[in-house]
């Protein structure tokens, strides 16, 4: 069945198609959108349908086949179509927000409506009915890049972290991003030394995997002995935590370490559950002990 194309209307509109029940229509008596003969027979309803003579009014009878928003209710999607398992390198930001424990809409609703978040590259095929809406589809090492120029996205607590516009894949020698973290050699030779520091390859690390360790780097004790007993309060000064956050982790979770002698706390029982406790976010993960 032919469609007459109307250009210049709402991103490329067409006319809905004719039905005739299979039989020919009377002459002169070509349908306009509304249904009612066309007054002035064949030639006024050609004249009608003509993308000069088509009205704004006339245009909402038109069916739209523009690239709609992703679960609008289009037909036609936005993006290219992957299907799943997606080609290596790229993720949905469910996906992702597994990679680095974070939820899908925190994502989606922290960091998207930031200023040089990536573009999608694809979208998964909507499944089913109800409005189940097609998942966009990124490339894992933009959105890692993305990451990398916030210095708020990797987790609650406060340190120094770097941001960087450089590429990611660039190698870096130890006393090279010691100098881009802007610490002396020696601090961070405190945390090569533990489990969980990315593995170095001919002396030279991988750029985003020191960034990434880095901003959610394990708190390490540079001045204090960890067999040192102090109260909570004193250790929340100490690692340059919140009170209240440590005092909260003590009430709520029943894994929190004892206190050796009254309310004495052994500093490196607590920095290691600081450091593992659930949902600790991150690569980064060290034992104080």
């Amino acid at each position: 069945m032919s469609r007459d194309t109307i250009s210049g209307l709402r991103g490329g509109a067409t006319v809905l198609p004719e039905r005739t029940g299979g039989q020919p229509r009377p002459q002169g008596q070509r349908r306009r959108g509304c249904g009612r003969p066309a007054p002035g027979g064949a030639a006024q309803a050609d004249r009608d349908t003509s993308p000069q003579s088509i009205s704004h009014e006339g245009a909402l009878l038109l069916c739209d086949t523009s690239c709609s928003p992703s679960g609008s209710g289009g037909q036609v999607p936005r993006y290219p179509v992957l299907e799943r398992p997606l080609p290596p390198g790229l993720a949905t930001l469910d996906d992702y927000g597994e990679r680095i424990g974070y939820q899908e809409t925190y994502i989606h609703w922290r960091w998207h409506p930031r200023p040089g978040f990536p573009e999608p590259v694809g979208e998964t095929p909507a499944r089913g009915g109800h409005g189940r809406r097609p998942k966009l589809v990124y490339e894992i090492k933009s959105l890692d890049a993305f990451r990398a120029t916030q210095d708020d996205l990797w987790g609650r607590r406060k340190m120094t972290r770097v941001t960087t516009t450089l590429d990611l894949d660039l190698r870096f020698t130890a006393d090279q991003f010691a100098g881009l973290a802007e610490v002396e050699p020696a601090v961070l030779a405190l945390y090569q030394a533990l489990d969980g520091f990315p593995a170095a390859e001919d002396g030279t690390y991988r750029l985003g995997d020191l960034v990434a360790y880095w901003n959610t780097r394990p708190i390490v004790l540079e001045e204090h002995d960890p067999d040192e007993k102090m109260t909570l309060g004193k250790i929340a000064t100490v690692l340059g935590v919140a009170r209240k956050t440590v005092t909260q982790y003590k009430d709520d979770d029943p894994e929190f370490p004892s206190p050796t002698a009254g309310s004495q706390y052994r500093i490196g029982d607590v920095v290691d559950y600081l450091n593992n406790r659930p949902g600790k976010r991150g690569p980064a993960a060290g034992d104080a002990s």
